[in-house]
């Protein structure tokens, strides 16, 4: 804990992360509600439309990257959260189509942004501190998701315009993290930002490929439950509301049970015994999530169903997402040369990108084919 409140470059790292979960988070639990009230368009065509922009942003992150290999890291995020706080700011000023679009585009640029954020941490923190300070750092992240979720029932309470709040946390966070980047400096643990990359392989085996496409799939399917979810609480009413802050507390819980079992199956290495095993629960509880949200948009079930079945969708689909995260973070800082590092660890980031990404969009074609 102390090394996430000192004025250090773990703790900057750590506000350039938290602040982006509290805006993101936000904004994600929001979305059915923010659709539905400021928006004329249909909320299948919503998801679409956020799940194409994530997917450009999946895009323009590969340039991007290169840009930031070329002129430091520093800089090229620094540029992309003003934009970010740009976005925000148009949301006060936009409705109808427009206003699904700057929605999408906030989405996007998180996707534009997380490789340049997720470079960071190794070219400031010493390589054996790494695991340890992304475990401490996920838990607060997973917390910080809290009080983004519990904000929704909050403006609703207060009948406050719940876009506006949006727009002003956003702001306020994307601030935030342009300060903590700013005051970012020096060359970190690993050398300069970029430039010291060894231009040599990767070094990454067929079967570390393999659990790469896996990876994507598990996240592909988790993606689907989880764009769906605020969508089966909006279509419940604003009463319902409330369930979102629950799920992020289920969401804390499971991801330290999960931590704790996974910690007792670890081999001599410090690898993740039987990875593929832990890949396959995931898509089980993935695929059981989905099913769940799809029964409670198809079915009139009394308020008891609806909790219950909320919350085992939330709990599947939980679970699914961090077994995923923890094969990710096992193979990204295990597999190929070290001296690509950095680009592994942005390459096996891209999973829950490109997943939840084609997820997002998926899901609009479900939403559409269940509702309709």
């Amino acid at each position: 804990m102390n090394s996430l409140v000192r004025a250090t470059p773990k703790a900057l790292i750590a506000l350039n992360v938290l602040s982006d979960a509290l805006a993101t988070s936000f904004l994600a639990a929001s979305i059915g509600f923010l659709v539905l009230d400021r928006s004329t368009v249909h909320p299948g065509l919503s998801m679409s439309l956020v799940g194409a922009f994530l997917f450009l942003g999946i895009v323009l992150s590969f340039p991007v990257g290169a840009l930031g290999d070329r002129w430091g890291t520093r800089r090229v995020l620094m540029a992309v959260q003003v934009v970010q706080v740009a976005v925000y700011l148009a949301m006060f000023f936009s409705s109808g189509y427009t206003f699904v679009i700057v929605l999408a585009a906030a989405f996007g640029l998180g996707r534009v942004v997380s490789p340049l954020r997720g470079a960071l941490p190794p070219r400031y923190i010493d390589k054996q501190e790494l695991i340890g300070f992304k475990s401490r750092l996920r838990t607060w992240t997973l917390t910080v998701a809290l009080l983004g979720s519990a904000l929704v029932p909050i403006v609703l309470r207060f009948e406050t315009r719940l876009y506006l709040a949006v727009a002003f946390v956003g702001m306020v966070a994307y601030l935030a993290c342009y300060s903590a980047t700013y005051l970012l400096r020096g060359e970190g643990a690993s050398g300069q930002p970029g430039e010291h990359r060894a231009r040599v392989p990767m070094g990454l085996q067929a079967g570390d490929w393999g659990i790469w496409w896996l990876l994507v799939g598990g996240f592909l399917i988790v993606g689907i439950a989880g764009a769906l979810l605020p969508f089966v609480v909006a279509g419940f009413g604003p009463g319902y509301a409330w369930l979102l802050f629950a799920s992020s507390v289920l969401g804390i819980v499971v991801n330290d049970a999960v931590r704790r079992l996974i910690s007792r199956v670890t081999s001599p290495d410090g690898r993740v015994a039987y990875p593929l095993k832990l890949i396959a629960v995931a898509y089980l509880t993935g695929i059981g999530s989905v099913g769940f949200f799809l029964f409670l948009l198809t079915s009139s079930v009394a308020p008891a169903v609806i909790l219950l079945g909320f919350l085992v969708g939330s709990l599947l689909g939980t679970v699914g997402e961090v077994l995923n995260v923890v094969v990710a973070w096992d193979v990204q800082y295990s597999v190929g040369n070290e001296s690509r590092r950095t680009s592994i660890v942005a390459l096996f980031s891209l999973t829950s990108s490109l997943g939840g990404s084609v997820g997002q969009l998926v899901s609009g074609r479900i939403y559409s084919a269940a509702v309709d």
